[in-house]
């Protein structure tokens, strides 16, 4: 989405490597993109996610794609 021309915020709760780490792949490929921390689970965090994502992009819109990825576990 962000190649083709969407602000893409990165949202974390406490991996802030991996984050920044995504968002370096993201510029390099000439994406805008921002990090946004906080815990989805809690009420106050989204609000405050959604702010910061508002102040940054301008944009009152959003789309939420959650990607996590895991370790794939050793088969049996």
């Amino acid at each position: 989405m962000g190649q083709a021309g969407a602000k893409v915020a990165i949202n974390y709760s406490n991996n802030e490597s991996r984050a920044k780490q995504a968002l370096a792949e993201l510029e390099q490929q000439g994406c805008q993109a921002i990090l946004v921390r906080g815990d989805v689970t809690q009420e106050e965090d989204v609000a405050a996610i959604y702010e910061a994502i508002r102040l940054s992009t301008g944009c009152s819109r959003y789309f939420g794609v959650k990607c996590h990825r895991k370790p794939t576990p050793d088969p049996l």
